[in-house]
């Protein structure tokens, strides 16, 4: 059976229910938990059961009354015991948690006294390792986006690295960081909202896109990637979930969850990107250092997918995938057809095996291709390409990111 659950924090306090975080249980399966509510001493009751994330918006409990609450953990092994109380809390009244004694302040891009500053909502996206919550910083009623990451002391280091990444980053097709706030066992990043589709279902809504489209959401992506790397930070996420396309197709990058410092020169474990072998650099599958190409290459797959459908390398397993990723055995012919001769060229350079071949994101920049300069064969092809295939795409591609939440939510953080 599991372990007992941990000791529920108290993050945020409303006048009919509060914001519950714990820390993850120890599992190496599934698990969920089930949250119950004890009023004034009394009986405890059920608020919910099946509850994938290490975190839980209650509502709609008595307004002054003085609430405690438990968790348990489920597994295929059967109920855990339940975790010790919470603190007691008077709905209305202070949140315990972010006090000076329990918190440590994460250096946030501007001073805030505690999580106390912002009020947190429905739940907009999950992660592996992570919660996004919509919620509104109470002094301006500005609505923004909380991305909850809970940690083990052994991980704080690393864990911190995506507020290092983020904390300097000033960029139009970036998501900015507006504060952070760090407790002995959740870091809270509260950066600005992108409301809108991720980029691959944002076309596949429409009946029907263009390869010009196509060069546009690229261009926007290699602006960032440019000035990323310019400020010495490697993304190695860029894949199509980690893009927003907001108002007036403005495109945003999110999620710096695997970011690194170019500086660090650190080798990542392949394991931390099994999950997306499809995506995943020849040189990662290697274990060779993450360098500059290595979000060239991501970009290129997400190029490959918005012009074929279908990813730049599959197999019939694991095994054949990784083959073709070694062998950069790059499909062209899946691409749809009347594709123009920049695309194609993009696409071989993007996805060379070798990462020193690769260009840098500004030679992709200036690419005829990108800039509409050069002959008639690099520029874009008028051809429509029907949103049949990425619509398929899309759906299998969400069926297996279910999959994955169900296995890494909310048992292991990074």
């Amino acid at each position: 059976r599991p372990s007992s659950s941990p000791r529920p924090d108290i993050g945020e306090v409303h006048a009919d229910g509060v914001l519950l975080v714990w820390k993850p249980v120890e599992s190496y399966g599934p698990v969920t938990y089930i949250v119950q509510c004890s009023l004034e001493g009394g009986s405890w009751n059920t608020l919910a059961s099946d509850v994938f994330d290490c975190c839980y918006l209650t509502g709609k409990l008595s307004r002054g009354g003085a609430y405690t609450f438990r968790t348990a953990c489920v597994s295929k092994a059967g109920m855990g015991p339940y975790s010790s109380p919470s603190e007691q809390v008077l709905l209305g009244g202070p949140s315990r948690l972010g006090s000076e004694e329990e918190s440590g302040a994460a250096g946030p891009a501007r001073p805030l006294p505690s999580m106390q500053t912002f009020a947190f909502q429905t739940q907009m996206r999950r992660g592996r390792f992570s919660v996004v919550r919509q919620c509104r910083e109470k002094a301006s009623g500005r609505v923004l986006a909380a991305k909850i990451v809970p940690y083990r002391p052994a991980d704080r280091t690393a864990v911190l690295r995506e507020y290092e990444a983020l904390k300097g980053l000033r960029h139009p097709h970036l998501a900015q960081l507006q504060a952070a706030y760090l407790s002995p066992r959740h870091l809270v990043l509260i950066l600005e909202l992108c409301s809108g589709p991720e980029l691959l279902p944002c076309l596949a809504e429409r009946a029907s896109y263009t390869e010009s489209e196509v060069k546009d959401y690229l261009w926007q992506i290699l602006s960032a990637t440019q000035y990323l790397h310019a400020q010495g930070i490697l993304h190695l996420d860029l894949r199509s979930e980690n893009m927003i396309v907001t108002e007036y197709n403005l495109l945003k990058v999110i999620d710096f969850g695997n970011a690194q410092s170019l500086a660090q020169e650190r080798v990542l474990p392949s394991e931390r990107f099994k999950d997306y072998m499809e995506t995943m650099a020849p040189e990662l599958l290697e274990g060779q250092g993450a360098v500059p190409q290595t979000d060239i290459w991501a970009i290129g797959v997400t190029a490959f997918i918005m012009l074929s459908a279908e990813y730049p390398v599959s197999g019939e397993g694991t095994r054949d995938t990784q083959k073709g990723l070694r062998k950069g055995l790059i499909q062209l012919s899946r691409c749809y057809a009347g594709l123009s001769g920049g695309a194609v060229a993009f696409l071989r350079s993007t996805l060379c095996v070798h990462p020193w071949v690769r260009p840098c994101a500004s030679s992709c920049l200036q690419s005829p291709w990108l800039t509409e300069e050069g002959p008639a064969s690099s520029q874009p092809a008028a051809v429509a390409f029907p949103t049949t295939g990425l619509r398929v795409f899309v759906r299998e591609r969400e069926k297996r990111r279910a999959l994955l939440f169900k296995k890494h939510s909310p048992t292991r953080v990074r």
